[in-house]
């Protein structure tokens, strides 16, 4: 999986137009493959992540949250803790990257610079 995203990554341009060279795809194609819901994640996972319409992508999870489609990852390692965020209809996202082991002070930051960008 990980070797065809980057032999896809690498044909991918960065023109105004989005075509990647010689396959067909854009960067819009690949991305919206990579978030496209698969998996309905269990209805218990749904009050803790305050989320309808939750699913799991292709790395990613997909929720709806007050209205509005988030695509999201979370990750954790021993003193370390990441947070993305992306919001595409809004063209916004959040990324936190904290030294620290802190799971509600990423959780508080990310919903709360969200919020701030989706007013």
């Amino acid at each position: 999986m990980q070797a065809s995203m980057k032999w896809r990554a690498t044909r991918c341009c960065n023109s105004t137009t989005e075509q990647c060279s010689g396959t067909g795809y854009s960067r819009h194609k690949m991305m919206a493959e990579l978030h496209r819901p698969e998996i309905d994640v269990g209805v218990d996972w749904r009050p803790a992540a305050r989320a309808e319409n939750l699913h799991y992508a292709l790395g990613w999870f997909t929720a709806d949250v007050r209205g509005v489609h988030l695509v999201y990852h979370n990750g954790e390692n021993p003193g370390f803790r990441a947070a993305v965020v992306l919001a595409p209809s809004s063209k916004a996202g959040v990324v936190v990257l904290t030294n620290g082991e802190s799971k509600p002070f990423i959780e508080m930051t990310t919903r709360s610079l969200l919020e701030r960008l989706l007013r």
